[in-house]
């Protein structure tokens, strides 16, 4: 009879637990709050339990009329391993909502405020806003992935008007971040453009050695033929003219020693000297000159003699070319024996 009313009072006893005893609890932190239009505040998703729990998932609801969900981040300190949705927001409609379903790794998480997600809230409007959940499980790491969440809590902000003395700073900082988009997309854009650039490199044969190399032999022995008759033609002038002006020089000399002569009759003996001696130089230079000319034409006449007799073309411009260097090397020496 004893044994029979001791069993009736621990039945009676546990009747009366809680059946919650051992349930998680998911919340909002922080709960309330004063916030101001334009500004942006932070609010952390949270869940505290006695049993290990391994999996949890929820769906958050804000009226969009007040307040605007920025960022959902679950990232950073969360005790969530694994997202099998990572957390997302909306902004559609009259209710904005977030959703997040995370899982623990084994042996799960057990304690207080355990923080799964952060969501960034920007404040709209002036007036009272209620955060809270509406689709909410939280699952225990028992291997039957049972359901011990209980009545999860809520937030209740209240919303401010525009502090007076950012209302501007926070118009300008909109701004600013829409600009700064703007260049990220641009410049993203610019980066899959050079990407997509294809560098052309110079086909082979391109240019002049490519040209020439396109050309048929008898066509490149006309072309040299040419070239050498351009040369010479080239040749031919430049050396009559510089014995034009040879020619001019001799005479202008001659001329100017006649006059010289007469000047220097008047002058005393020593400038007689100096006359004598200028006209030694002068007769020297003459000599000098006319002996250049003369080897200038009897090289120039030998070459003519060898174009008619040899066969290169080659031949007679090389020929033709030593002669003009000899000519020319001879006008810089003395080559009249004093």
């Amino acid at each position: 009879m004893k044994h029979m009313k001791l069993c009736g009072l621990l039945a009676c006893a546990l009747a009366v637990l809680p059946a919650g005893a051992f349930a998680a609890y998911l919340h909002i932190v922080p709960e309330t709050g004063n916030f101001h239009v334009g500004e942006n505040f932070n609010a952390g998703i949270y869940v505290s339990t006695e049993e290990p729990v391994n999996a949890m998932q929820g769906v958050i609801a804000f009226p969009t009329e007040f307040l605007q969900a920025v960022n959902a981040d679950g990232g950073g300190n969360s005790i969530v391993n694994l997202w099998v949705q990572k957390p997302s927001l909306s902004n559609a409609g009259d209710a904005g909502n977030v959703r997040f379903e995370g899982v623990v790794l084994n042996p799960g998480f057990t304690g207080a405020n355990g923080k799964i997600i952060e969501v960034t809230f920007r404040v709209r409007k002036e007036g009272f806003a209620e955060v809270s959940f509406t689709d909410f499980a939280v699952l225990a790491n028992d291997g039957l992935g049972t359901d011990i969440s209980t009545a999860p809590g809520k937030a209740e902000f209240t919303l401010l008007g525009a502090r007076a003395a950012e209302t501007g700073s926070e118009a300008t900082l909109e701004s600013n971040e829409v600009k700064i988009k703007a260049v990220e997309e641009k410049i993203k854009s610019v980066e899959e453009q050079i990407k997509n650039i294809n560098v052309l490199e110079p086909a082979e044969g391109v240019g002049v050695t490519g040209f020439w190399n396109t050309l048929p032999g008898w066509l490149k022995v006309i072309a040299l033929i040419v070239a050498g008759a351009i040369m010479l033609v080239v040749g031919l002038l430049a050396v009559s003219f510089g014995a034009l002006i040879l020619i001019w020089l001799w005479n202008f000399i001659l001329r100017r020693k006649t006059k010289f002569t007469k000047w220097a009759e008047l002058l005393p003996a020593r400038i007689r000297r100096f006359r004598r001696k200028a006209s030694g130089a002068a007769d020297a230079a003459k000599k000098e000159l006319t002996s250049d000319v003369r080897f200038a034409f009897r090289e120039l006449k030998e070459d003519y003699r060898e174009a008619e007799k040899k066969k290169s073309f080659l031949k007679i411009v090389k020929n033709f070319w030593v002669s003009v260097i000899k000519i020319a090397k001879r006008f810089f020496e003395d080559n009249v024996k004093k």
